[in-house]
């Protein structure tokens, strides 16, 4: 045989030799793993969530150690007497994970959340979504009320909790598994942190309660405040917007100029007095002048009336009629009389 047909043959037989070796060895190793088993607590029935788990609930089964949960657990008295915390169906392995902590004791307290509290709030087929909500549900809570402080008595619908964790529908808290829609209960209970207790408490008291199912892969926050009223509903103004419509209004019309005043009608037709009617005023009173005259011992006073040459005397006892006095005017005061001269010795 020449050399190039002996050396790949010889190749090949030792890379066929060196699989068949290995899968050998394969099969060993896995017929070995097989035959090493491990005790395994199994739920034998289906068990609920909240639920005291019994002796007759349980079961141990062996199975490949290579095939069971990194968490199991071999004995049966760990299980027994403990709180399931979640839904384990029959046949599968139980595991701490599946379990509440040691000293739970069965009911709902189990699958509130830490630092949440329960709440339950009173429903009906519309506000309960229709039957449709069940345990771990997310819901979004709204609160429909009637009046607030300064403005109208409007009907108010605002959201007050979003994403809120439905913890139980009546008496059912999970146990139940099944995707129709269940008889529809009076009360749900939500999972709210301890900040919105009194706003639940305070809106189920006031109001009236309305649930919103939301998606469960949904869960963002909407940070606006979303509320509406019935005139914001029917596209009325408020008291609110009236009154601030009414003082635009007012200040635009006091920067206008005011039209004059026009006379009413009946000023217009009343009769205007006639100018030829109207009484002319009084004369001037009379410019009087008196002088003091001596003669011999006596001192008496001459009245003249007018001015310059016009000047006449006034008759002693005339000097009111020819100032203008009347009867009803104020007469002067009369003058002292004057005191007697008395002659010196010449």
């Amino acid at each position: 045989m020449k050399t190039r047909t002996i050396i790949p043959l010889v190749i090949g037989l030792a890379i066929g030799v060196f699989a068949i070796r290995y899968f050998v060895n394969v099969v060993k190793k896995a017929k070995g793993a097989s035959a090493d088993t491990v005790e395994v607590v199994c739920a034998s029935a289906d068990i609920t969530p909240t639920v005291e788990i019994k002796p007759a609930m349980l079961e141990v089964k062996s199975i490949p150690k290579v095939a069971a949960p990194k968490l199991y657990i071999g004995d049966r008295k760990e299980v027994e007497g403990r709180v399931s915390a979640q839904f384990i169906p029959a046949g599968q392995p139980v595991v701490q994970s599946v379990l509440a902590p040691k000293g739970t004791l069965p009911g709902l307290g189990v699958r509130i959340p830490p630092g949440m509290r329960a709440v339950s709030v009173q429903v009906d087929e519309s506000a309960g979504v229709a039957g449709w909500l069940k345990p771990g549900s997310r819901v979004d809570v709204v609160a429909v009320m009637t009046g607030r402080s300064g403005a109208d008595n409007d009907t108010i619908s605002k959201v007050i909790l979003q994403n809120a964790e439905v913890l139980a529908v009546g008496q059912d808290s999970g146990a139940t598994k099944t995707d129709a829609a269940t008889s529809l209960a009076k009360t749900v209970t939500l999972a709210v942190a301890p900040s919105d207790m009194a706003r639940l408490h305070l809106a189920t008291s006031k109001g009236k309660i309305r649930l919103a199912m939301r998606c469960q892969t949904d869960e963002q926050i909407d940070q606006r405040t979303v509320s509406m009223t019935d005139n914001e509903l029917l596209g009325l103004a408020s008291k609110d917007d009236k009154k601030s419509l009414g003082g635009f209004l007012n200040g635009f019309l006091s920067k206008l100029p005011k039209p004059e005043a026009q006379p009413t009608d009946k000023e217009a037709r009343a009769p205007k007095p006639d100018a030829a009617e109207a009484k002319p005023p009084p004369p001037p009173a009379p410019k009087l002048t008196k002088v003091e005259v001596i003669e011999g011992s006596r001192l008496y006073d001459v009245v003249f009336k007018g001015e310059g040459r016009n000047q006449t005397r006034v008759p002693p006892g005339k000097e009111k009629e020819s100032s203008g006095q009347t009867a009803d005017s104020p007469s002067p005061q009369p003058e002292p009389a004057p005191a007697p001269v008395t002659p010196t010795a010449g």
